[in-house]
């Protein structure tokens, strides 16, 4: 009997030593990945995914171009990102941007793998290290995956920080916390101020629910501030108070995922899971009591702050300055030469039917004399191949008339930033701008001597397709 009972305990342990080979020998394989499926039941889902994931990973590995090419889905928009350097392109840019990496030899590394799989699409997050001869950088990927024809594509791809370890250096900024300037969310009575992008604490407890489309759970964090002034679109203001803080999650799901959600197939229980999962968490008060109504809030800050939305104006001989200066920019000429090569015109890339530069000037009411000029141009969607150029540029008016040149102190912000919206957010005289980067980002850049420096940053994830 103790022979027998050996004999089973030496074949259960060579059962463990071989599934635990076995086990290493597919980390190994797949880059030392570390995959965990937060959602999704679906066996042959998760296979399949990881499928995919494990031949766009060999492929670029061993550098087969034609393995890597299919793993895309036909309406695609990628993200890359070389230290400070950002490209956003279509399907058609992304292959020949890629087409060209592929000609030297790489090697790429995914680790960290959590997929968030809610079919019809799936989200992949995971670090990635790429190096291909003297450069290296590191950092976080996320992807969309999806359905398509019956095969799981890749619909979204984007770096959202490349950390150089070797080669061209870039300097990675963050974000400063402010106080005088807070993002809002939601509006009418799911109206929140987003209070820290970065909570310590996680919340995602059993009590979820679901409020006005994103997802909030109960806090235990306490406002260092009750009462808030908001801004509207306009700069009109109107005044609120906090009630509770909850931790929300926060994203814009891909439509064929939302599609899934409002079919009914799903209780609102496993919907809530699901868009917790996904989103980006931030703690946030819920304003109870406001004199706001339906407004379109943009921003808020605590009543003791003094600010004000400064409008821009127009003045025909500063106007006309200001383009001048601004087709002269080495920059415009950089987009000027893209925009060649990719049409074949040698047209201005600016003068597009129906499109012309946005050029305003902004003085604050409390320090009139303070003028800055803001030139901004975008021609194009990035969709179907064509063409697509932005370019932001600011100059300050000295008092003896001559225009000074204001720089981004992330280089790539010039062609990346969208202006939305200029501020004096304290009544000190100087100008701030809020900015929208891509589909996920939004900005609060204030100026720094000649230097505008981004010092709060709301991201929100962006899953969909844009075109």
């Amino acid at each position: 009997m103790k022979k027998t009972a050996m004999i089973v305990i030496l074949c259960l342990l060579a059962l463990v030593c071989v599934n635990q080979a076995s086990v290493a020998a597919d980390l190994k394989e797949t880059g030392d990945k570390l995959w965990r499926f937060v959602s999704g039941k679906n066996a042959k889902d998760q296979k399949d995914v990881k499928d995919l994931l494990d031949k766009w990973l060999s492929a670029q590995n061993t550098g087969n171009f034609s393995v890597y090419e299919p793993c895309y889905a036909s309406r695609f928009q990628g993200v890359r990102r070389t230290g400070n350097f950002t490209l956003r392109l279509d399907r058609a840019g992304w292959m020949k941007d890629r087409g060209r990496m592929f000609k030297k030899p790489m090697t790429v590394q995914m680790d960290k793998v959590v997929i968030v799989l809610t079919p019809p699409s799936a989200v992949v997050k995971f670090e990635q290290t790429w190096a291909s001869g003297k450069y290296k950088d590191v950092g976080p990927k996320e992807m969309v995956v999806v359905l398509e024809n019956g095969a799981w594509k890749i619909s979204r791809e984007e770096l959202l920080q490349s950390n150089v370890l070797a080669g061209r250096k870039g300097k990675v900024y963050g974000a400063a916390e402010g106080e005088r300037f807070f993002f809002t969310r939601g509006g009418g009575e799911a109206l929140h101020v987003i209070l820290d992008e970065k909570p310590d604490q996680q919340g995602g407890g059993s009590s979820l629910a679901l409020e006005n489309g994103d997802v909030v759970s109960p806090s235990l964090r306490v406002s260092k501030y009750s009462s808030f002034r908001f801004f509207d679109q306009d700069g009109q203001t109107c005044t609120g108070s906090i009630g509770r803080t909850e931790v929300m999650s926060l994203a814009t799901p891909h439509f064929g995922t939302t599609q899934k959600w409002g079919s009914g197939s799903m209780a609102p229980e496993e919907v809530a899971r699901e868009k917790w999962d996904l989103g980006r968490l931030v703690l946030a008060g819920h304003v109870e009591k406001s004199d706001c109504g339906d407004r379109d809030i943009q921003w808020a800050q605590p009543l003791q702050y003094k600010g004000v939305v400064v409008s821009g104006k127009g003045s025909d001989p500063m106007e006309d300055k200001g383009l001048k200066l601004f087709r002269g920019l080495a920059s415009y000429a950089a987009v000027q030469k893209r925009f060649e090569q990719e049409t074949g015109s040698r047209t201005p890339w600016d003068d597009v039917p129906n499109e012309h530069p946005r050029i305003s000037i902004y003085a604050p009411p409390s320090n009139p004399r303070n003028q800055v000029v803001s030139v901004f141009m975008m021609s194009g969607m990035g969709c179907g191949g064509d063409f697509t150029g932005q370019l932001w540029a600011l100059w300050r008016v000295e008092p003896d008339g001559t225009w000074s040149e204001i720089s981004f102190e992330s280089a790539d912000h010039a062609f990346s930033l969208v202006p939305v919206n200029a501020m004096d957010s304290n009544g000190s005289g100087g100008l701030e701008w809020t900015a929208r980067e891509g589909m996920s980002k939004t900005h609060f850049l204030r100026l720094d001597g000649v230097f505008l420096v981004p010092e709060k940053t709301m991201e929100i994830p962006f899953y969909d397709c844009p075109c």
